[in-house]
Order: C-alpha cells, then sequence, then structure tokens
C-alpha cells in the first residue's frame, strides 16, 4: 500500500498546474473566438453562442488558475479553494450547456444563460423570488441554481465538494484552525492543505479541459500541441487516480473526538467518489484502460 508523501505530492501537482497554464494560455490565444457573435453579425440565426461560451468559460478559469498558481506560492491556500469553486461553476455551466443545446429548438437555454444575464447586469430584467423579470415586470424566466446544472457522475460528489469548498468564501469557524498558530493566537502565516488544495484545483481544471479542449475537431494551433492537451489530460487523470488513493488511505485513523472523527469520514466519502468521478465520459478524451 503506498503512502501519501506530501513533498512529492505538492511537486507533481503544482507540475500539472504549470503544465495546464502553458497549454491553456496557447488554446486561448489560437483556438477561442466568438463564432456566434460573428454569425449574428451577420444576421443569422444560430446556436454557435454555445461556443462564445465555454470559450469565454475557459479564458476566465484560465486566468484564475494562473491567480491559484500565484496564490498557492503565497502559501494561501484557504483563498485558493473560493476560486477553485469559481472554476467548478465555469465547468457546470459550460458541460450542460454543450450537453443540451443542439438545435435552434434550444436556443432558449442559450438566451437564459447569454443575453438574459446581460440584461439582468445592465438593469434592464430584473430578478424577484428566482424570477427574470422584462421592465413591464413579467417573467421571461427562471434562475437555474448551480446544483442543477449537475451531470452524470458529477452528482455523486457534487453536494459535499460545493459545500466543502464554499465553507471558505464565507466567514465560518469551522475554519477556525486555519488561522490560528499553535498557541492559539491569530496568525496570517499559516500554510494549509498543501496536498488538497493543489488536488482539487487539478481535479476541477482537468473537468473544464475536458469539457472544452480535449474534443474532436478542436481548431488547435497544430498536431503538436493537440498531442500536448490529451497528454496532460491523461497525466492528470492518472496522478489523481493514484493520489486520491493514497489521500484517502490516509485517513484511516481514529480519534476520541466524535466531530472530527466525523469529519474524517465525511472526508474520506467525498474523496472517494470524486475519485469515482475521474471515469466520467465527459468530452472526446478517451479513458478505455487508463486505469
Amino acid at each position: 500500500m503506498n503512502e501519501l508523501d506530501e513533498s512529492k505530492a505538492v511537486s507533481e501537482l503544482d507540475a500539472i498546474i504549470d503544465e495546464f497554464i502553458d497549454r491553456s494560455k496557447i488554446f486561448v490565444q489560437a483556438s477561442c473566438y466568438l463564432p456566434g457573435l460573428r454569425d449574428i453579425r451577420k444576421g443569422l440565426k444560430t446556436i454557435r453562442h454555445v461556443y462564445d461560451h465555454e470559450y469565454l468559460a475557459f479564458t476566465k478559469s484560465a486566468k484564475t488558475l494562473i491567480s491559484i498558481r500565484n496564490l498557492l506560492d503565497l502559501g494561501n491556500g484557504e483563498d485558493v479553494y473560493v476560486l477553485v469553486r469559481s472554476i467548478f461553476e465555469n465547468y457546470l455551466a459550460a458541460r450542460f450547456i454543450n450537453e443540451n443545446v443542439h438545435t435552434i429548438s434550444d436556443l432558449p437555454l442559450l438566451e437564459e444563460y447569454i443575453q438574459n444575464r446581460i440584461k439582468i447586469s445592465s438593469g434592464y430584467y430584473s430578478v424577484k423570488h428566482s424570477k427574470v423579470l422584462d421592465e413591464q415586470g413579467k417573467q421571461v424566466a427562471k434562475t437555474r441554481s448551480i446544483r442543477s446544472q449537475r451531470l452524470e457522475l458529477d452528482k455523486l460528489y457534487y453536494d459535499m465538494f460545493y459545500g466543502y469548498i464554499s465553507r471558505f468564501a464565507h466567514l465560518d469557524f469551522s475554519n477556525l484552525d486555519y488561522y490560528l498558530d499553535d498557541d492559539q493566537g491569530f496568525t496570517i502565516n499559516k500554510e494549509s492543505d498543501e496536498v488538497l488544495t493543489r488536488l482539487f484545483t487539478v481535479f476541477v481544471y482537468t473537468k473544464l479541459f475536458e469539457t472544452i479542449v480535449t474534443i474532436e475537431n478542436e481548431d488547435f494551433y497544430d498536431e503538436f500541441e493537440e498531442e500536448k492537451c490529451y497528454k496532460i489530460v491523461s497525466d492528470s487523470l492518472i496522478l489523481q487516480r493514484r493520489l486520491f488513493h493514497e489521500y484517502i488511505q490516509s485517513l484511516n485513523f481514529e480519534v476520541e473526538d466524535n466531530v472530527f472523527d466525523q469529519h474524517r469520514l465525511n472526508l474520506q466519502f467525498m474523496l472517494s467518489n470524486m475519485n469515482r468521478s475521474l471515469e466520467d465520459n465527459i468530452g472526446d478524451f478517451n479513458k478505455d484502460g487508463l486505469f
């Protein structure tokens, strides 16, 4: 049975994150554009706003990943969780749109994600009790929860994972220990969860990458770059599978504190379901025989 070598795990995960950043910079520059907007300017009725949406999700997430890398260097893992949630939400929305918009009849869903949100932010539409209202107060849509966008194996871990990372976006006394030193005084110099913050980052970014980048007929910079993109997904999934297993095994210990022990069990259960979700069929990456 392999034991978790935290120093090695941090080094391996940092290397994957750096590689994702390199591949993402090239993908944004070479492949991300606005085909739906081009169609509209030509007077065409189009569903190619799907690509506008996913490329925005990817570009935003790539920039966030660079921010995460800098936070990891600072040792500010608590803030990494907040940004991981942002990328996770981008992934869920991009996958949901990609898998549910196929024909012109699906245009209302695109409107919900693009035009309606623009009108809400501009004050042209308003939101009241989860209803989207036009300027006459007539309901034109309903707001969609993040949870409603779960698909396939994301349903296994979503509730626990989203709750876990969301704790760090708010003032939550369950996180008190992250900000205390050994003498129970407040500190801003404590570094916690070095492996978990990186593992969660790689977990959500790999899913986003599978959803948008490793797709048949995607317009890559060149064939060599395409090979690199598929390889980083493969390397990431294999590394995650091993580290999830090792981390879960490292939690096999008993404590007398019932609250802490329940937290340990919950974490094991969540990580096990996240590990299982790596097998999910996302995009066109072939996972046959990978694990």
